[in-house]
């Protein structure tokens, strides 16, 4: 296609004619020549057909009375037709009666049962013709002709096709060369003016008109053209000049606004890095003291409580608990938003998770009339791969919100087994409960950010609406989809479904397989609830037991009197019911029997302490949720005599992973610059039995690990003054090759790009501020070799009970500076007295550092000095160490920071005498 493009005019006319010529001519004579054939072959059928009609009529007579010579002499006038090879008469039954062959070489190479009346086939046609007189059948006639005729006429035609073709083309090719000048000429004439108007750039040439054709409008066009163009020339010049104006302008404008935009452009990096930055510091400055307030009270839990104190301190706990709930909730909605968080894939136990959920369930669902039911498909794997954190966190918040929006009737907590093959398996979460449930006009919103079901659930209830946004992108990004069905008044129930990888770690001995001379244990379980009773049922029959199930006392009195049981599971969940009285008769009822049955009570964590108390023999008290496990080792424990970990649910805050014991007396240094942290971290892990060193900044924690030998793991604070924990890493790993100590982080912060920096630095892991006590034993359990034998608890020095006695002031709340302190007033007194020492010649080094605009390094101190003074109760120094800082992080030595620091001097001056005068100093 693109070689004729490129011909000339003349050249295409006379291809286009004599192809089109040549095409008309071969289409023509071919079309003449199929009809030829098509009217030979019907006058050869025609004939033959008339010719076979005839033969048949004289093969009659013969065929009648069997007078074959006859049929024979018929057939022989055929060869007076040169056309006809082959004929032959058959008798009725098809058997040959008589023959004729034009030749010996013409032999029959179709058989006549498969032949139609007259058909052409292989050169040749064949008829078949039945003999036949008063449509009764004697015989069938069977021909064939040569198709001799038909090739002679092709060769005919062919000839005469070769003959006048080229003579017809010749004359084609010859009026064709004449009459394309006509329109090849004018065109060519055309292309030369334009030709010549492109090379001299002169427009005032013109074309001689030519005609009235198109061609010859086309050349007043042109004419036109040339005359319109001459014109449009002359604008285009003064065009040319106003745009190369207007491009200056916009050049400048450009320029004007590349500079807005790149000055846009940092601005939006700079909030970004501040934005960053304030979260960081605000996730320090917030969970720091909170990380004190939580690890005080679990400090507080272990020391001896009455009743009051008890509940003042869990729910101060709860409270605590409930505050970095919403701090973390915020925390983790940016770091989604700003794409920042990652999912890890790690091994976890989901046995595990459920415990940790179901102890967090019982011990929040104290104050209300709830039951927590735990229904797990005992076919799901333990052992999985995913992100445990992640998904215990959306465990959670579903189940706070039942317990929050619940106040009387169940939760249940289910999972079930949807699908597993060898590598993988998907499991179905859910949690149903019985609370107030959602209106159908609310549902659409519920995942949005910020949002609860309407504005009287959250003025009533509280909570920031985070918690199932961040639950649907958790459970998104893991590759589900949460779902909710709920009916205003009667309930919700939300679920989802993750797939997860199994983790191909073989556990060391097989879960719930129950020693053989166990599996004859005769028991009878006794529940009101049908719901509770079926999931017990499903236990039970998956560990092989065999029970009765009684779904009132009548019915267990009854079967008590039939059977010997071995053990009696008594559900007391029924506050409507004397449970005391019932459990009474069943033991006088038991006392007649020869083996008494064992009596295992199944109540909520709030009726535990009552049942203690009971003179009944009670052999155990389960604590609902109960799960396959419990259960399983609530028998083994009754029957084998042997230790079992969860043969009753403990539901204190410390739970010891398994090993933890060798690696009590583990050396451990902590780095860490505010002192109650100090004061929390040594004494959980000295009352734990570890040698624990402290050091206040990242130069001291140095220096004492080059002075102390067998250091087994460091406890590194990032924030803290002279050296952070990140630079102090970075020494040790550079200067200390040779000695690869274990090193785990510390921080309130917890973005990103803090976690990055940790990693750089060499640091192993990190644990967040506040510190979570399992998070910790578990992480000293990773990093500390098990290289130490299990030694006995050390015990902190016994001091004298002081009976100093301190009065709060204006300037001074000692109340609030023991509360911080766990009302430990001993502690506090060291404490202020540390105070005292160390901060002594503060203020003087703050200004020196001022004065010299190292305001970095006075930030640093005064930060200190705000901190230590908050926690210990010293209202008045830690307002005015606060304005200082303030003035601080502007970085310009004025009037007002001068003016702020001789406050500061004079309050620091103050509250040194005023504690001399209280407290004594040495």
């Amino acid at each position: 296609m693109t070689l004729f493009r490129n011909l000339s005019i003349k050249k295409k006319l006379l291809l286009i004619i004599a192809v089109t010529s040549i095409s008309t001519v071969i289409l023509g004579f071919s079309a003449y020549m199929v009809f030829d054939i098509i009217s030979i072959k019907k006058e050869l059928k025609k004939n033959a057909l008339l010719n076979a009609k005839l033969i048949s009529q004289y093969a009659i007579a013969p065929l009648i009375f069997n007078y074959p010579e006859e049929a024979e002499d018929i057939l022989a006038k055929l060869s007076t037709m040169p056309s006809v090879l082959y004929a032959t008469i058959t008798d009725k039954n098809d058997y040959l009666f008589a023959q004729y062959q034009k030749s010996p070489s013409d032999k029959e190479i179709i058989s006549t049962k498969r032949l139609k009346q007259i058909v052409f086939k292989d050169n040749s046609l064949y008829i078949f013709h039945e003999i036949k007189k008063d449509n009764k059948i004697y015989g069938h006639l069977y021909m064939r002709y040569s198709d001799d005729t038909i090739r002679n006429r092709i060769y005919y035609n062919l000839t005469v096709i070769l003959i006048i073709v080229p003579i017809l083309l010749l004359l084609i090719i010859l009026f064709a060369f004449r009459l394309q000048k006509i329109i090849s000429e004018p065109i060519h004439y055309l292309a030369n003016i334009t030709k010549a108007i492109s090379e001299k750039q002169d427009l005032s040439i013109q074309i001689i008109p030519y005609g009235n054709d198109e061609i010859g409008i086309l050349y007043k066009n042109f004419n036109e053209l040339i005359k319109q163009l001459s014109i449009k020339e002359s604008q285009r010049d003064k065009a040319e000049e106003n745009l190369r104006l207007l491009n200056q302008e916009l050049e400048e404008k450009i320029k004007i606004r590349t500079h807005d935009l790149l000055k846009a452009k940092d601005i939006a990096e700079k909030a970004t890095l501040y934005k960053s930055e304030f979260l960081a510091k605000m996730s320090h400055e917030i969970r720091t003291p909170l990380g004190a307030v939580i690890g005080l009270i679990y400090l507080l839990e272990k020391t001896k409580l009455d009743k009051q104190q008890f509940d003042y301190v869990k729910k101060t706990q709860n409270s605590a608990n409930h505050l970095l709930q919403v701090i973390n909730e915020i925390l983790d909605f940016t770091k989604i938003e700003s794409g920042k968080i990652e999912l890890e894939s790690t091994e976890f136990s989901l046995k595990s998770i459920i415990q940790d959920l179901c102890n967090y369930a019982s011990i929040n669902s104290l104050d209300k009339e709830i039951e927590v039911l735990l229904d797990n498909d005992p076919n799901i794997p333990n052992q999985l791969i995913g992100d445990p954190l992640r998904l215990k966190q959306i465990l959670l918040n579903l189940i706070s919100n039942a317990i929050k929006f619940t106040e009387k009737g169940s939760i249940i907590i289910k999972l079930s087994l949807i699908n597993k093959t060898k590598n993988t398996c998907t499991i179905e979460f859910s949690v149903i409960d019985t609370g107030i449930g959602i209106k159908e006009n609310q549902l659409s919103k519920l995942f949005q950010d910020f949002t609860q079901a309407d504005m009287t659930t959250t003025r009533k209830y509280g909570g920031t609406g985070l918690g199932l946004s961040i639950s649907n992108r958790f459970i998104t990004m893991m590759g589900g989809k949460i779902e909710v069905k709920s009916e205003f008044g009667k309930g919700s129930n939300f679920m989802f479904s993750l797939q997860f990888p199994i983790s191909s770690t073989k556990p060391k001995i097989e879960d719930n397989k129950l020693p053989k001379k166990l599996h004859k244990i005769n028991l009878l379980l006794v529940d009101n609830n049908k719901l509770s009773r079926e999931v017990m049922e499903k236990y039970l029959t998956h560990l092989g037991l065999e029970y009765f199930s009684a779904k009132n006392e009548d019915d267990a009195y009854h079967a008590l009197q039939k059977e010997q049981y071995d053990v009696l599971f008594f559900d007391a969940h029924d506050k409507n019911k004397n449970n005391y009285d019932f459990i009474k008769q069943l033991n006088s009822l038991s006392d007649n029997k020869p083996n008494k049955p064992k009596i295992i009570v199944v109540t909520r964590l709030s009726d535990e302490r009552n049942y203690k108390e009971l003179d009944y023999d009670i052999d155990n008290i389960l604590i609902k949720p109960i799960n396959e496990s419990i259960l399983f080792d609530t028998i083994v424990s009754l029957f084998e005599n042997e230790y079992s970990e969860i043969t009753k649910k403990q539901h204190n805050n410390t739970k010891y992973p398994k090993g933890f014991n060798q690696i009590i007396g583990a050396k451990i240094l902590v780095a860490e610059d505010d002192l109650i942290n100090q004061q929390i971290i040594f004494e959980l892990l000295n009352s734990e039995g570890f040698e624990v060193i402290i050091a206040s900044n990242g130069k001291e924690c140095i220096e004492k690990f080059a002075t102390e030998k067998n250091v087994d793991l460091i406890l590194m604070d990032i924030q803290m003054p002279e050296m952070d924990g990140i630079e102090a890493t970075k020494y040790i790993r550079e200067n200390y090759k040779n000695i690869a100590v274990k090193i785990v982080a510390l921080s309130a912060d917890v973005i990103a790009e803090t976690r990055v920096k940790i990693q750089q630095a060499g640091i192993d892991d990190y644990l967040t501020k506040p510190i979570d006590v399992d998070e910790l034993f578990k992480t000293l359990l990773k990093w500390i070799p098990a290289k130490k034998t299990a030694t006995q608890k050390t015990t902190l020095p016994v001091t004298t009970k002081t009976r100093i006695k301190l009065t709060d002031t204006d300037e001074i709340s000692y109340s609030e500076g023991l509360t911080r302190v766990a009302n430990n007033k001993d502690l506090y007194i060291k404490l202020l007295k540390d105070f005292v020492k160390s901060q002594q010649h503060l203020v003087n080094e703050i200004t020196e550092f001022v004065e010299n605009s190292e305001f970095d390094k006075a930030r640093e101190k005064v930060h200190k000095l705000k901190g230590a003074s908050g926690n210990l109760g010293l209202k008045k120094l830690h307002k005015t160490a606060e304005a200082c800082q303030k003035l601080i992080e502007e970085k310009t030595y004025n009037t007002a920071l001068a003016n702020t620091l001789t406050i500061l001097k004079n309050r620091l001056s103050s509250v040194t005498d005023k504690l001399q005068k209280d407290i004594g100093l040495d």
